[in-house]
């Protein structure tokens, strides 16, 4: 069913980022078991369905809608400068990308966004590319994050706060 599809998605991820196999596992299972982890999944497989049936517009909404699950706390902040700052952070840490540049993109991808939402704009392949592979920086860092925040929590003071909650912050902090 859909963790097949879903295992099946991200194998390719998997390999880009070198993973063991143990952890393949895990990255499947933590999809499956958090609510936003398996949100984001399922949106960027309707993406990447969407990419493939050369649906470039709606596969870029559903990729950002992805991202924000992600890393955007709550409607009322600003979508842009939220990715920005906080990808920005994942980047600079885990692929050595200057934080401004990445900034830079977000905002450019986002007026993009905006340019077609607002103004019906064809947006380019290029720009969905640009943003999937953001998608796809995101996602095993995501996972890595929760498997050894959920544990920590779970350790230390029970469930006091969602893993996610926690991540962010640390995104911040950087």
């Amino acid at each position: 069913g859909l963790l097949t599809k879903l295992n099946y998605e991200f194998t390719a991820f998997l390999r880009k980022f070198d993973f063991h196999h143990d952890l393949s596992i895990s990255v499947a299972n933590a999809a499956k078991n958090d609510p936003l982890l398996r949100i984001f999944v399922d949106v960027l497989v309707m993406a990447r369905e969407q990419a493939q049936q050369e649906k470039t517009e709606v596969a870029f909404l559903l990729c950002f809608t992805a991202l924000e699950c992600l890393f955007v706390d709550s409607p009322s902040e600003p979508i842009a400068r939220t990715l920005g700052r906080r990808l920005g952070a994942l980047q600079s840490l885990s692929h050595d990308v200057p934080f401004r540049n990445t900034v830079r993109d977000i905002q450019q991808l986002y007026d993009t966004r905006s340019q077609f939402a607002h103004k019906a704009k064809p947006i380019e392949s290029e720009a969905l590319d640009r943003l999937f592979s953001l998608c796809v920086l995101a996602y095993p860092t995501a996972v890595q994050a929760s498997l050894g925040m959920q544990l920590r929590c779970s350790e230390a003071d029970g469930e006091s706060e969602h893993w996610i909650g926690k991540w962010r912050k640390i995104l911040d902090y950087v």
